[in-house]
């Protein structure tokens, strides 16, 4: 099931937190990068999200806590500067909290990493109880899928099951984990990571199964005398694209639903 697609397709200077994606919910900024310090907004240009940004959920509620991210993160040749990258290029982000202080947060990472010399390379790390900790080092060291090479573009894959997490990089596995330590469905998210001339060009999120289904709440039953007839009313599912369901019930008959002056 697909629960986020988005192309960033918008104006050129719109605010990812101001843009409606494809598919899927609104954008969260967080407010703080990977390591807790405040940068700037991702921001659509030429339709990608750019700029040295903070970490960003999408309020898309995933069908499971199983579920694959992909994104393709563009990487401009001013930004290989060496075989090795000491700033972070590309993440995304997974079961993850949808607001909360920096020490607060949970859920998964996936990406390049280059501050924490995590072997300077991909790797997949969580958050929990307010600490940043690596859990698979990519297997790629200084070799061909670091992201300093002649191809300008890497196609990232994050897959999160509670058996194992993967993360792939041009369809290729670099590091996968078993760590289930964070099972919360959580949402997904992204990051452009410290440059600024770097940039998402589109986001997709799928998983297993269908969303919990929105539960009728007693309260917000309305119970209104329509004449002769009883109008019972409540929100509808927002799945069925209407904003209120109305049952009527005719005076002294039985509980057949009906339009109002029709038959029983």
């Amino acid at each position: 099931m697909l629960f986020l697609y988005d192309s960033f397709t918008d104006a050129n200077g719109t605010l990812v937190v101001n843009h409606d994606p494809d598919v899927g919910g609104a954008w969260t900024n967080l407010g703080y990068d990977h390591l807790g310090n405040s940068r700037s907004a991702l921001t659509i240009q030429n339709n990608r999200a750019t700029n040295r940004s903070n970490l960003y959920v999408n309020q898309a509620v995933p069908p499971s806590n199983e579920y694959e991210i992909v994104a393709p993160f563009q990487v401009p040749a001013s930004t290989l500067v060496n075989q090795n990258s000491s700033s972070t290029i590309a993440l995304l982000l997974a079961r993850f909290s949808s607001s909360g202080a920096y020490g607060d947060v949970e859920g998964y990472v996936a990406g390049y990493i280059g501050e924490l010399y995590w072997g300077r390379t991909w790797s997949i790390g969580k958050f929990q109880g307010g600490v940043l900790t690596e859990l698979q080092r990519g297997n790629d060291a200084a070799g061909k899928y670091s992201i300093q090479d002649s191809i300008h573009e890497r196609h990232v894959r994050f897959e999160v099951t509670d058996a194992v997490k993967r993360l792939y990089v041009d369809d290729i596995l670099v590091a996968e984990t078993t760590d289930n330590s964070i099972t919360q469905v959580g949402q997904a998210g992204a990051s452009n990571g410290q440059y600024t001339d770097s940039g998402i060009l589109s986001i997709t999120a799928t998983g297993e199964g269908e969303p919990e289904p929105e539960t009728f709440d007693p309260e917000d039953l309305t119970v209104t005398q329509v004449g002769a007839d009883v109008l019972l009313e409540w929100p509808a599912p927002e799945m069925v694209g209407a904003t209120h369901v109305d049952v009527f019930r005719k005076a002294g008959t039985d509980m057949t639903p009906h339009v109002p002056g029709g038959g029983a």
